[in-house]
């Protein structure tokens, strides 16, 4: 099975510190990996996809060294194979045009505001990380612990009971 990464993008370390630690139950399932800037975030896209491994989810922060978070999920929804990918804007200085931006043109799934509460990034991330497994046609039983049982039941035959 390919492994399944979630890449988030900050230029500040506390707060790829604090990503990581709210992201940590899905650590033995994905690999979390972490990007200070637009053009880190890039390599480690391709190295992920070059070793035949899914980039599953991004969380990025508007402002980043080299461009903007919106401007990055925007590359991510025009890569075909980036297709499925998940989009979180972090954010507590967005404006009305970078908000308009970030829907119409990255098509951004979840914008959060910062500070954000733990359980609400963790609730989202397995939302978007269960409709990556359904959409790209992964063996979801191994990962059954991390992915959202509403989502998943939604998207397959799940007999209730």
């Amino acid at each position: 099975m390919e492994t399944i990464h979630i890449i988030c993008v900050n230029e500040e370390q506390n707060i790829l510190c604090k990503l990581l630690h709210d992201l940590s139950t899905l650590k033995p399932y994905v690999q979390l990996e972490v990007a200070m800037n637009l053009e880190a975030c890039r390599t480690l896209m391709k190295l992920i996809e070059d070793n035949g491994d899914a980039v599953a989810l991004v969380i990025s922060g508007l402002i980043l060294p080299g461009g903007s978070g919106i401007e990055l999920l925007g590359s991510i929804t025009k890569d075909c194979r980036l297709a499925r990918t998940g989009k979180i804007l972090l954010t507590n200085m967005a404006s009305h045009n970078d908000m308009v931006a970030a829907i119409n043109d990255a098509h951004i799934d979840h914008c959060i505001e910062t500070p954000w509460q733990p359980e609400e990034l963790l609730g989202i991330a397995k939302r978007l990380l269960t409709r990556y497994v359904v959409e790209a046609g992964m063996a979801y039983r191994p990962l059954s612990p991390i992915l959202d049982t509403e989502v998943l039941c939604s998207s397959i035959y799940c007999p209730r009971g």
